[in-house]
């Protein structure tokens, strides 16, 4: 993870340990999760500007995180748990990145272009919205 930026309450789980407050600049690994609370937020910029910004009361957790080769393409695979995220992916990637969104019944890969997620309590289909860049 590149950058983080932390909005109001939001909240860090590691592997095998209790939550943490999550504060800007503070470094993500894979098997992190990620949960923000009400009137909260938190923005991810990941190498090659990949862009995910979680809304409030939303939860991922990161499933895969590697950097590939020496110039910072990025291999990342996000599961989706609850409400709501925006995503940024820039037309122009490094060779080889691939960002993913997985939710329970579909994953999502774009490139040159913003779309959300979103899950809506007791309904099975995501909707995915794209927007051109």
């Amino acid at each position: 993870m590149h950058e983080i930026y932390v909005h109001g309450s939001v909240l860090i789980k590691r592997r095998n340990t209790a939550e943490v407050p999550a504060e800007t600049g503070m470094k993500l690994n894979a098997g992190d999760e990620v949960r923000s609370e009400s009137d909260s937020f938190v923005a991810l910029k990941f190498l090659d500007n990949l862009q995910l910004r979680l809304h409030e009361n939303s939860q991922i957790r990161i499933n895969k995180m590697k950097i590939l080769g020496d110039y910072g393409a990025v291999d990342a695979l996000i599961e989706f748990q609850q409400d709501r995220t925006e995503n940024t992916v820039p037309k122009k990637l490094g060779t080889g990145t691939r960002f993913r969104i997985k939710t329970p019944s579909a994953v999502s890969s774009v490139r040159g272009t913003d779309f959300r997620v979103g899950k809506q309590p007791r309904v099975s289909i995501q909707a995915v919205r794209c927007y051109p860049v």
